[in-house]
């Protein structure tokens, strides 16, 4: 069963770090056309695949879902068919979510939220330019439990310029005192076209030493294991059984097919995207081809097999980001090649340096290896 990503792409700033598709300052009637044409896609896709649109996971994210008016959402939801399990993920900004929406989400068939709280350290708020304080992040916690949302992600961020681990530590030990089900945890990279890019490049600002990345990094994973969370991707633990299984759809290489702007898909080895430009994907929606009144769906993709080098590509990065690692015999089950007679000898030797593991027919990287996991998977791709 495919899993369903709905992008909102409004925010109420945009903070220095971000190159998502998201905006800041749009009216009313932005929110309105957009919506509509969310719609409108959500129908054209139900109409395309029939059947097929019956979701497991549904992940609505941004942007910051959780500034536009709640009803939008809802009447988003209302058109989804869910498994009876479904996992139905929201993201919110703790300045955002209110007691009425949380209750509203929750009625509408939200049962997980993740929250951007970044960081519980009032100054690095500001700094990034989040909308929130660390009060919200506690309070936005308490909101979603009432409202009987209790499967609870944070996202923490560390690396940023003019980071300190004594802050990291206390931003960690706020965020695990609320008990959250979920942490995401990331290390910032200073994206082109950012604000905080424009910063660096001008020498205003540098990038903390590599060694105190990892020391944060290793802080976290660490306290994460004491306190019996599994670890189950690079940057993602919860506690068992609250592992993400939206996400790991992406990870694990499973269908999924996202509507809204810069929305992916994969859909039978087939990869397609929406426009990330707001205006762009509107005028998408509204001038593609219809039939009795409906968008055909076919007009506005070209859904293109990936060929198999592509495939095995993708399977190998996300495959290596979470615990697991790749499945050796599904590997071949899927390409038709042995994966240790296609990489062995590069595999075999991130092993006797300690870097990866093969363990139980998978091969995944070690504790050690995670630090250096980016240019691994660089050299097997």
């Amino acid at each position: 069963m495919p899993g369903l990503y709905i992008h909102i792409p409004f925010c109420a700033g945009k903070c220095i770090y971000c190159d998502f598709a998201s905006y800041a300052g749009c009216g009313e009637d932005e929110k309105k056309s957009y919506f509509k044409a969310l719609n409108s896609e959500m129908e054209a896709l139900i109409d395309r695949f029939g059947n097929y649109t019956s979701f497991d996971t549904v992940f609505i994210g941004g942007g910051t879902p959780s500034v536009v008016d709640s009803s939008y959402i809802c009447e988003l939801l209302s058109r989804v068919t869910l498994a009876a399990d479904a996992e139905v993920t929201i993201e919110a900004n703790p300045g955002s979510l209110t007691r009425a929406k949380a209750e509203s989400y929750a009625a509408a068939g939200v049962n997980r939220i993740s929250l951007g709280v970044q960081s519980m350290i009032e100054a690095e708020l500001s700094y990034l330019g989040r909308v929130h304080d660390a009060d919200m992040a506690a309070k936005a916690v308490e909101i979603a439990r009432n409202a009987g949302i209790n499967n609870i992600n944070m996202d923490l961020i560390f690396g940023f310029p003019g980071h300190t681990f004594e802050n990291w530590k206390k931003s960690v030990e706020q965020v695990l005192n609320l008990k959250p089900e979920h942490l995401s945890f990331y290390s910032l990279q200073i994206e082109e076209g950012t604000p905080l890019y424009k910063s660096f490049k001008r020498g205003d600002v540098n990038q903390i030493p590599e060694e105190l990345d990892r020391k944060m990094y290793h802080y976290i994973t660490n306290i994460l294991y004491d306190l019996g969370y599994n670890h189950y991707e690079i940057s993602n633990a919860a506690i068992k059984g609250r592992e993400c299984r939206h996400n790991l759809k992406y990870w694990n290489m499973s269908d999924y097919v996202g509507i809204g702007a810069a929305a992916h898909s994969f859909i039978n080895g087939c990869r397609f995207n929406n426009p990330s430009v707001l205006y762009e994907y509107i005028n998408m929606i509204e001038t593609a081809d219809s039939k009795d009144g409906k968008i055909i769906y076919d007009s506005l993709h070209e859904m293109k097999r990936q060929d198999t080098d592509e495939l095995i590509g993708d399977c190998i990065f996300t495959g290596l980001r979470t615990a697991s690692g790749i499945d050796v015999a599904e590997f071949s089950k899927k390409y038709g090649i042995d994966l240790m007679q296609y990489k062995g000898k590069e595999i075999n030797s991130y092993i006797e340096e300690g870097f990866m593991q093969q363990k139980d027919n998978h091969i995944f990287f070690t504790r050690k290896g995670i630090d250096i996991s980016n240019s691994i998977i660089a050299e097997l791709i």
